[in-house]
C-alpha cells in the first residue's frame, strides 16, 4: 500500500470516528426503513483499505472499526488489502501499535491481556489454517494467529451507561 493510501485509510477511520459519521439513513442495503421495523446494525466493507465499519442500525453512527492486516496463512488472506494502521495507545508518542507488530509487541505496549483469549475457529471445519486467538482490552480486541502475527484489530467505544461494546 502506498503512503497516500495509508494516509487515506487513517483519515477515513479518523474522520468517521470523530464525526460519529452517519451513513445514508438506509438499511445498509439501500432500502429505507418504515416505522415499527427493527433496525439492524450493518457493515460497510472497504476491501481496498482493509477496513470494515459497523454502523448502528438506529442512529447510523459508527460503532466499531475492524482493521485487517491480511497475513499469509489467515482464512481472509487476499480478501482485504492490508490496513497500515498506527494506533496511539498512551500519552507517550512511543506507545503505538502498528499493523506489522506481533502479539509480543502489542503486549509490550498495552500490557498483558486482562484475561484468557477466546478461540476463533473461522466458522468452517475445513479451515486449514487453524484457530486464531482473540484478546480483549478496553476499547480494542486483537485477533492473533498461532504464529503471533496480528490478523485484525477491532476498535470500539465502551458505552458508559451499560459498559457494553
Amino acid at each position: 500500500m502506498t503512503g497516500d493510501a495509508t494516509r487515506s485509510a487513517g483519515a477515513v477511520v479518523g474522520m468517521m470516528w470523530s464525526a460519529g459519521l452517519a451513513a445514508d439513513g438506509c438499511g445498509g442495503d439501500g432500502t429505507a426503513r418504515s416505522e415499527g421495523q427493527l433496525a439492524r446494525d450493518y457493515f460497510y466493507n472497504y476491501y481496498g483499505l482493509g477496513i470494515d465499519v459497523l454502523f448502528d442500525g438506529l442512529t447510523h453512527q459508527v460503532k466499531k472499526f475492524v482493521l485487517h492486516t491480511n497475513p499469509l496463512g489467515h482464512v481472509n488472506f487476499t480478501v482485504y488489502v492490508k490496513c497500515q494502521f498506527v494506533l496511539k495507545c498512551g500519552a507517550d508518542a512511543d506507545e503505538v501499535v502498528h499493523a506489522d507488530d506481533t502479539w509480543a509487541d502489542v503486549q509490550r505496549v498495552m500490557g498483558s491481556s486482562p484475561g484468557r483469549p477466546a478461540v476463533h475457529m473461522s466458522g468452517t471445519a475445513t479451515n486449514p489454517f487453524g484457530p486464531t486467538y482473540v484478546y480483549g482490552y478496553r476499547n480494542a480486541v486483537f485477533e492473533v494467529m498461532r504464529n503471533g502475527n496480528l490478523a485484525s484489530v477491532i476498535l470500539f467505544k465502551v458505552d458508559a451507561a451499560n459498559k457494553s461494546a
